[in-house]
């Protein structure tokens, strides 16, 4: 489990740092959404293995999205929406 979130964070951070200017979501920002959400996922991996799959799963594929688009606000919005899901 904790291979599977730090392979998606791992992608997450290359996709920050390739050099993209971002618009709203600094690279320090999204930086600290990252370790908020490692944190976050580590946390609910005790309690709720399974979500933490499908959070996981939803941050493979949203990630990847955003690379494809080369939308670092898309990422930005993706943080929010998975640590707004590992609260709720």
């Amino acid at each position: 489990m904790k291979r599977n979130i730090t392979g998606c964070l791992a992608v997450t951070m290359s996709l920050l740092f390739a050099g993209t200017a971002m618009a709203e979501c600094t690279t320090e920002e999204a930086t600290g959404k990252i370790a908020e959400l490692s944190t976050e996922m580590q946390k609910l991996a005790a309690t709720d293995p399974t979500k933490v799959q499908e959070i996981a799963t939803k941050m493979q594929t949203g990630t990847l999205e955003a690379q494809e688009k080369n939308d670092p606000e898309a990422l930005c919005a993706l943080y929010d929406e998975l640590l707004e899901e590992m609260k709720s």
